[in-house]
């Protein structure tokens, strides 16, 4: 036994290679070695960084000592300048039946966003698409290395609109490749992780093979250091170098041909998924509904209100977590300083469906409430309700999500059995599609011994009706107010992104932008089954506008615009803004300076942002109150597809009615126009 130097990992000598049928060959192939006898059954061969002049004559060497071989992968780092078509197609040509891939191994300066821009051609986009229209099959393999996490989001997209293959890949596991920044710290573990379990496992599953999302569920375990460090079944990789022949147990671009995948459509293991789910929300909604019939059989129609300096020295926090981004955690923040002001809060127990993403959030929050974190689920719901001295729901929207109303409507009943207070601070109330829901979110508030609103508009939700809620702002606000000149929670890592974006702007205006995905759920004004087709419909006419007002108004300004692109949820969970600000890129290509924040920024680095630049154009609700908290001039598109909804209702509770648009109304021309009124000319 012995230590490959590359992977660190044991590998067996000789004595396996005739287990192997996936052959890995550095630098030009060895004609005497590959007559070996032991590698009589290798059917899969990977070139890595072959010499462009020497490939012919490899393919006819592998085609002469292989007679089993189907398949030849040509692994490229940096793209040399002879490698161009006529070199490509010659190369297809000698192939003759196997099957050829020309694969691009992506270094730490692969980027999406400049290659779309040119400015880089460190990711092969142009070589890309030039070979894949003339039928040489692409493949881009992209390690695991920490430069590249954030920017999965990016080359993926372009991947699939490119018709190329993205296959993800452990640094380790690439033989004959060194990579620097391999180690990925605990963050860019957590988005790796999100990253496969929600969009490659989940949005994107079907357009995957079987075996290649098997390959991503064995990658998830790798990540999450559960898993094997190769796949079920897979074969040793017969590797052949200088120093001659080993075997490597790491897991290689053939692995997923090995994998033993159950012969169930991807179809009947989402509707499996999808009846778990509403089975889960119904055994919850009937322990949820057992604890509050009795409590609720007292009688009372609605909760009295809290009583004059009431004390709540411990609270149980409850509300949207586990799928939150900053903007959320300034919400957190907002209620934790109320709760301090107010009841003299010095500890409180935030429940959340994701403790070690909640975890992270928390940690970027500066406040004088020492929080601990846990899994909400019931036996924790207890303990931390008999803990505690009241229930509150930490800001947010109390909305149509049926897994986590049942889960409130549990604690706050557990809450009321024990006669402590329950507190909903600055909620959002709505939207409610499903009239289940919208009984369980009356219940939370009848129960409740002190409601306060975000905006007007919330008052109108039918959940309210009767009820008389304190009118104030969202939490969020109060948070951002404390953040002094000194950003307490600012990472050195936001520091010099914030540098980077608005490096070499000279007298440039700096306009910010944040987008997010729509979902369907909430487009009103179509027919249910019309309604996926008509949101998607929407999205790509807006991004379309949006981008053609860019440019429209860069190139009437004298001065030069630049434009920003931040996240406030970069994560898969809960759709991330990358993929946006991808889509934005592909419309703009290198038309304006478009600069895209491709990482999970922190609540302290988007404020550092923001107190640079000149105007916002935000999406997301929380984007808009980052920018107005921060004093920046702001044009809101309020993102729900036929209904003025909270973006709308924050700026017009502000005077601000003349810039705000619906996504489905906006035009160029408006938007020119806002931007014309809004950003600064000197």
């Amino acid at each position: 036994m012995g230590l490959d130097t590359r992977s660190g990992l044991p590998y067996r000598r000789l004595v396996d290679a005739t287990q192997a049928r996936h052959l890995v060959v550095e630098g030009r192939p060895d004609s005497k070695r590959l007559a070996d006898r032991r590698l009589a059954d290798i059917t899969s061969v990977a070139l890595v960084r072959p010499e462009v002049e020497a490939v012919d004559s490899a393919i006819s060497d592998l085609r002469a000592a292989f007679p089993r071989l189907a398949r030849i992968e040509l692994q490229f780092g940096e793209v040399s300048d002879a490698l161009d078509l006529d070199v490509a197609l010659g190369w297809r040509a000698a192939a003759k039946d196997l099957e050829l891939v020309v694969a691009f191994v992506l270094d730490r300066k692969a980027d999406a966003f400049d290659a779309l821009a040119k400015r880089t051609q460190a990711l092969p986009f142009e070589l890309t698409k030039t070979l894949r229209t003339r039928g040489v099959a692409i493949r881009w393999i992209v390690p695991l290395i920490a430069p590249l996490v954030f920017r999965l989001e990016g080359i993926f997209s372009l991947a699939q609109d490119e018709r190329v293959d993205p296959r993800l890949a452990p640094a380790w596991a690439l033989p004959g490749w060194s990579f620097e920044d391999a180690a990925l710290d605990e963050d860019a573990q957590l988005f790796v992780r999100d990253f496969l379990k929600y969009r490659l496992l989940d949005e994107e599953v079907d357009a995957y093979a079987p075996k290649r999302t098997a390959y991503h569920r064995f990658l998830l375990g790798v990540v999450d250091g559960v898993g094997p460090r190769r796949p079920a079944g897979a074969r040793p990789v017969a590797h052949l170098t200088e120093a001659g022949l080993e075997i490597g147990n790491f897991p290689t671009v053939e692995d997923e041909r090995d994998l033993v995948v159950e012969d169930a459509p991807a179809e009947r293991e989402r509707l499996f998924d999808q009846v778990k789910d509403v089975g889960g929300v119904l055994l919850d909604g009937q322990r949820a509904l057992g604890v509050w019939s009795r409590v609720r059989m007292a009688g009372e129609r609605a909760a009295p209100p809290l009583a004059e300096g009431t004390q709540l020295e411990s609270i149980t926090l409850i509300g949207a977590y586990g799928g939150e981004h900053i903007g959320d955690a300034a919400i957190l923040g907002g209620v934790l300083l109320r709760a301090h002001e107010k009841f003299g809060t010095k500890r409180g127990i935030l429940m959340t469906q994701r403790p070690d993403h909640t975890r992270r959030l928390v940690g970027l929050l500066d406040t004088p409430v020492d929080l601990r974190v846990e899994l909400y689920e019931h036996d924790r719901i207890e303990a931390a309700v008999r803990e505690t001295d009241g229930v509150v729901y930490a800001g947010g929207p109390l909305m149509d999500l049926p897994k986590q109303l049942v889960r409130h409507l549990y604690a706050i009943s557990l809450a009321k059995k024990q006669d402590k207070p329950i507190v909903l601070e600055g909620i959002g109330a709505g939207p409610f599609e499903r009239k289940p829901s919208e009984w369980v979110g009356r219940q939370i508030v009848l129960a409740a011994n002190r409601i306060s609103i975000r905006t007007a508009a919330d008052q109108e939700c039918s959940i309210l009706d009767g009820l008389s809620p304190e009118l104030g702002h969202d939490p969020a606000f109060d948070y951002l107010a404390s953040r002094g000149k000194q950003l307490s929670r600012l990472p050195d890592e936001d520091r010099v992104w914030v540098d980077r974006l608005l490096a070499d702007r000279e007298d440039a205006k700096v306009v910010g932008l944040n987008l997010r995905p729509i979902r369907p759920l909430f487009t009103t004004g179509v027919p249910v089954a019309q309604r996926d087709s008509y949101t998607r419909f929407v999205e790509r006419r807006f991004e379309e506008r949006l981008a053609e007002a860019m440019k429209i108004f860069s190139k009437a300004r004298r001065k030069k615009v630049r434009y920003v692109y931040y996240p406030m949820n970069a994560i898969q969970f809960g759709s991330s803004d990358l993929k946006s600000a991808y889509r934005l890129a592909r419309h703009l290509r290198s038309d304006v300076d478009f600069r895209v924040w491709e990482g999970d920024a922190t609540l302290d680095g988007v404020v550092a942002l923001l107190r640079r630049i000149d105007a916002v154009i935000a999406m997301r609700f929380h984007a808009n109150i980052f920018a107005l908290s921060q004093g920046c001039s702001v044009i809101g598109i309020d993102y729900r597809p036929g209904k003025r909804d909270k973006v709308d209702a924050l700026l017009r509770d502000r005077g601000l009615y003349d810039n705000v648009a619906r996504i489905d109304a906006m035009s160029i021309d408006w938007l020119v126009e806002c931007l014309e009124r809004t950003v600064p000319a000197a």
